[in-house]
C-alpha cells in the first residue's frame, strides 16, 4: 500500500465443494439418559471422517461436537452442534463451524463459520444416511461453502 492509504481492497472469494464419509462411533452422554431422549440429554461425540468407503480410506478430519434434545416434545429431534476439524491435507488444521437439526433422512446443516483457511465461511451441509434403518454407522456428508481465506499481512508476505 501506498503512504497514507489505510485500506486495501482484496475480494477474493473461494469455493469448496468436498464429500466425507462420517463414521458414527460410540458417544458420551454428559446430561440426561440417552435410551429416554429425554428434552435436555445433552450428548457428545467425536467421529472420524474419511475421504472413501473403500478399504484405502484415508483420515481427513474428526467431527466434534454435541447433540442436545431441545424439544419437549419426546420424540423430537436432537439440535447438533459441532465443528469439522480437518486433519490431514491443504486444510489441515483448519475447521468449519456447523449447526442444524439431527433428523434421521436426508437433512441439511448450516455452516456458519470457520478458521484458518476457511475464515468467513458459510454454506452447508447435506448429510445422508448409510445403512439399514437403526443401523446407521456411516454417514455421508456434502459440503458446500465459500470462504474468505486468511490474506497474509505484508510482514507475512
Amino acid at each position: 500500500m501506498e503512504s497514507g492509504d489505510y485500506y486495501k481492497i482484496i475480494p477474493r472469494r473461494c469455493e469448496l465443494k468436498y464429500r466425507l464419509y462420517v463414521h458414527r462411533g460410540d458417544v458420551e452422554v454428559v446430561a440426561g439418559v440417552l435410551s429416554n431422549a429425554a428434552f435436555g440429554t445433552i450428548v457428545v461425540n467425536d467421529w472420524a471422517a474419511y475421504d472413501s468407503l473403500d478399504s484405502n480410506k484415508k483420515l481427513i478430519a474428526r467431527v466434534q461436537g454435541t447433540h442436545t434434545h431441545a424439544e419437549s416434545n419426546k420424540h423430537g429431534n436432537y439440535f447438533d452442534n459441532f465443528r469439522i476439524t480437518f486433519i490431514d491435507g491443504s486444510f489441515k488444521g483448519s475447521t468449519l463451524q456447523v449447526r442444524g437439526d439431527h433428523i434421521l433422512k436426508p437433512a441439511e446443516w448450516a455452516i456458519v463459520g470457520g478458521s484458518g483457511e476457511f475464515t468467513f465461511a458459510q454454506g452447508m451441509v447435506n448429510k445422508t444416511l448409510m445403512g439399514e434403518p437403526g443401523q446407521y454407522t456411516i454417514v455421508q456428508i456434502d459440503i458446500y461453502a465459500i470462504y474468505t481465506p486468511p490474506t497474509p499481512s505484508p510482514e507475512q508476505a
